[in-house]
């Protein structure tokens, strides 16, 4: 179950249901001032791409399917650096990758978080969530957004954690933590469930 949250409740969660809350607190914020906000702050760019996605998802009438994959596709993937997300899944196992074969694993990981991403905004709804001060480090480079997402259901909220670094095009996302779980520690799980499948039908 805590590895179902890493990458449905958990990714759309956290770059969805977040802003409800918070950015409730910060309305006056005008989606067009977005470019002359403070950008050296993870926290802020977060909260920025969140505003936008809500805005999109609140449209009506609301978007179908193929409209919120090229909206995710569009504004929300450049959020993630997926290459640096492919070499943490890959490991050890990465330096012996040639460039199709990274590029070709980070395009995976992307599509097959995206999909679960669009399946989860198709049940778009609304949580109460929490944002607790964010975490950067002493050279600036590295950051961590905490947020607590509060499900009518769930008598414990589920506590998310973007791990972001900063690089020319700003902050990205490098991992998302779901009470504990890592999202990258998921797929690198899938990868090797994929692999064991293949090697156990090659021998029958």
């Amino acid at each position: 179950m805590i590895k179902r949250l890493t990458l449905t409740s958990l990714l759309a969660g956290c770059l969805l249901f977040a802003a409800q809350h918070s950015l409730a607190e910060n309305s006056t914020m005008p989606v067009d001032a977005a470019p002359q906000m403070d950008m050296q702050t993870p926290d802020v760019q977060v909260q920025m791409a969140l505003q936008n996605l809500i805005a999109f998802m609140n449209q009506q009438p609301k978007p179908e399917r193929k409209d919120i994959a090229q909206y995710l596709d569009t504004y929300i993937s450049p959020f993630f650096d997926w290459d640096y997300m492919a070499r943490l899944a890959a490991g050890r196992m990465y330096v012996r990758f040639n460039d199709y074969q990274r590029s070709t694993m980070a395009d995976d990981m992307k599509k097959r978080f995206l999909t679960q991403m669009v399946t989860r905004l198709t049940q778009w709804g609304g949580w109460n969530v929490k944002f607790l001060p964010a975490w950067v480090s002493q050279r600036g480079d590295m950051g961590v957004v905490t947020m607590q997402i509060f499900e009518p259901r769930r008598r414990v909220p589920a506590q998310i954690e973007l791990h972001m670094h900063f690089n020319p095009y700003g902050w990205a996302i490098t991992d998302i933590i779901a009470n504990g779980v890592s999202a990258v520690a998921w797929y690198r799980d899938q990868l090797l469930i994929e692999a064991r499948y293949q090697n156990y039908h090659r021998r029958r």
